[in-house]
């Protein structure tokens, strides 16, 4: 079965290649930030932390590249995502400065946009918005309401504080991942669905769900829409690891209200989470497969 555990520890050899420069940089940085101003200090640790973002960048890659299409998530799981990086490193005090050791963490965790209720299929009013919390609903509905701007987490971000928008990558390590439960975690603002140009009412392309990483509720919303059964046997294939076999698809292509089914997906968001000291900074980026993985939306979590 594919775990947090497993695919940390792969991401772990992959990273350490690409961060380890990056580290001594972070080093010196750190050390000379020690003796100046705290104000000073802290700008420096932003932009270490910057330089941590864009080292770890070739990492997701390789991830998506070589790990991305073997997921297939416990059938208990209630959100789409796995942490695949976490890491801690402590940058030794300088012995003739008076300066404190140094502590660096970083956490990279990954989720599924094409394990979530698409953004397109909940203002469009289908029932696999059932499956969401009455407060995400209530938040993309209202935000779809007040903008004519495509679809996007950085649009929730700037008005709605009523409600979680980005999971917290950390706590998916835990056993509950009551903390992952947010906007980010259960609707797709880029699942392919939707294309760039069009508004979050648009239903024009299919949604898909894939049945390797969403949760068991959306995917049986799913499965009935297209007058589908075979539920048991997808709960089967995850619960061994196993990504699951489904039917042909039995709804019209041309009803864009029904969604398709695949057991892979092409496209994939990331919380990045770095600290430095008492220094955070964390990122949200999203990535689609295009002829090749690119990264079409990057910028930093307020929170």
């Amino acid at each position: 079965m594919t775990t947090p555990l497993s695919n940390r520890g792969i991401a772990l050899l992959i990273t350490l290649a690409v961060v380890v420069v990056t580290l001594s940089a972070l080093g010196a940085l750190v050390r000379v930030a020690s003796t100046a101003r705290a104000a000073r200090t802290s700008e420096t640790a932003l932009s270490a932390a910057d330089d941590l973002l864009f080292a770890v960048e070739p990492a997701i890659r390789r991830w998506l590249e070589q790990q991305s299409q073997r997921i297939a998530l416990a059938p208990q799981t209630t959100v789409p995502g796995l942490a695949i990086f976490s890491s801690k490193w402590t940058l030794p005090a300088v012995q003739d400065q008076a300066a404190d050791p140094i502590t660096i963490e970083l956490y990279v965790s990954a989720f599924d946009q094409l394990g979530m209720t698409p953004w397109s299929a909940v203002i469009a009013g289908s029932p696999l918005r059932t499956t969401l919390p009455t407060e995400v609903l209530r938040a993309v509905t209202a935000c779809a309401r007040n903008t004519d701007r495509s679809p996007g987490l950085d649009i929730l971000q700037a008005g709605h504080r009523n409600v979680a928008v980005f999971p917290s990558g950390i706590d998916l390590e835990s056993s509950s991942g009551e903390k992952c439960i947010a906007v980010g975690s259960l609707v797709a603002t880029y699942n392919p669905a939707v294309s760039s140009s069009a508004s979050g009412a648009s239903l024009e392309v299919p949604p898909r769900i894939n049945v390797s990483t969403a949760p068991i509720p959306l995917i049986e919303s799913a499965l009935r829409l297209q007058g589908l059964g075979g539920l048991e046997q997808i709960i089967q294939a995850r619960t061994q690891g196993r990504h699951p076999t489904i039917a042909p698809s039995a709804a019209r292509r041309s009803d864009p209200s029904i969604p398709e089914l695949t057991t892979s997906s092409n496209a994939w968001s990331f919380r990045i989470d770095v600290r430095i000291g008492s220094i955070r900074k964390s990122w949200w980026a999203v990535y689609m497969r295009l002829s090749k993985w690119e990264c079409v939306q990057r910028f930093v979590i307020d929170e």
